[in-house]
């Protein structure tokens, strides 16, 4: 079979439907109508539809490229003060189906890549997330920076986290390994000669499983979900909790162990046949029900709604049952 025809017979298997007939190029700059905001981000929403009843969707940019195809960029909560803004990216065939299509990332999002630095130095993150499409790579770049408070001292790193997905022709996004640079200068105020300052690219400091974090939370929907790979990940925030421990709830590991505990269960729930069974099926190889139970109780973004609301429908009778006694232990 020609690639050409692997790829249209992908798109029509991964094209959601939900949304076809309806042209967002008319909502350019302005909110989709509640009904087909959730249509359209139906099967690629981090979160229950429900969180759309009081959060706009905001088509903020599109681009058409070759064969019809549409990649349009969406703000979900962007004029609220319930969420932090998200930034999608879907795309779309020439009848306005939906192709493929993926969370770009949040407002402060880059608070993840936060790393613990010793005293007198401190870290500053800026919430904006520019993103751009360049040739067939859509990109997303986020910044940070290190200084230091020290008298004598000066201490400046400016660092850029890019994301990378390359667009292909039928319009089905492939997740690249985010690129990490930085520039930094260090030195003493009154140095000479040899101790001047040194100003140059660095590798950068960054927390690997903050970007880990980043990477997992945006997978593409076409992307294989796997869950033995997702588990590892999950025992790996396990041991990093642990190692947090006596650290206090505003460290930096201890903030991302919150955020993968969020963003895997909302990966998993959009996964949900195959997450849920899995789990069920895996007492206690899995690592991800203990960080589940803790973001079903707080349900911010309704997450036990979502789930409740998905486990009669799991094909699998053993871990229909399974999930219904886990929930009814956890007072959900």
């Amino acid at each position: 079979m020609k690639m050409s025809k692997i790829l249209l017979a992908a798109c029509a298997m991964l094209a959601i439907n939900a949304s076809a007939g309806v042209n967002l190029s008319k909502y350019l700059g302005a909110a989709v109508p509640k009904n087909e905001a959730k249509a359209v981000l139906e099967k690629v929403f981090m979160h229950d539809l429900a969180v759309l009843d009081k959060v706009d969707v905001e088509v903020a940019d599109m681009q058409e490229r070759k064969n019809g195809v549409k990649v349009v960029f969406f703000y979900v909560g962007r004029m609220s003060t319930q969420m932090n803004t998200e930034l999608y990216a879907m795309s779309f065939d020439s009848g306005w189906n939906a192709v493929d299509g993926m969370m770009l990332g949040y407002t402060g999002d880059t608070q993840c890549v936060k790393i613990t630095m010793p005293e007198g130095y401190y870290m500053e993150t800026q919430p904006d997330m520019p993103y751009s499409i360049v040739a067939d790579t859509l990109g997303v770049e986020r910044t940070y920076r290190y200084g230091t408070s020290i008298v004598g001292k000066f201490f400046n790193q400016v660092g850029t986290l890019n994301s990378y997905y390359l667009i292909g022709p039928g319009g089905i996004f492939t997740q690249l390994p985010t690129q990490v640079s930085a520039v930094e200068s260090h030195g003493d105020v009154n140095a000479r000669g040899a101790n001047e300052p040194v100003i140059g690219e660095v590798e950068g400091l960054y927390s690997i499983p903050g970007v880990k974090l980043l990477d997992m939370a945006h997978k593409p929907l076409s992307a294989k979900f796997d869950m033995k790979e997702l588990n590892k990940l999950a025992k790996d925030f396990v041991d990093l909790e642990a190692s947090s421990a006596d650290e206090p709830a505003t460290s930096a590991s201890n903030i991302n162990v919150g955020e993968f505990a969020r963003w895997s269960t909302a990966l998993g729930l959009r996964n949900a046949a195959p997450f849920l069974t899995w789990i069920a099926k895996n007492k206690g190889k899995e690592a991800f029900s203990n960080f589940m139970s803790r973001v079903l109780l707080v349900n911010e973004f309704k997450e036990a709604n979502w789930l409740k609301a998905l486990v009669p429908s799991l094909k699998d009778k053993k871990a229909r049952q399974w999930w219904q006694k886990w929930m009814s232990e956890k007072g959900l």
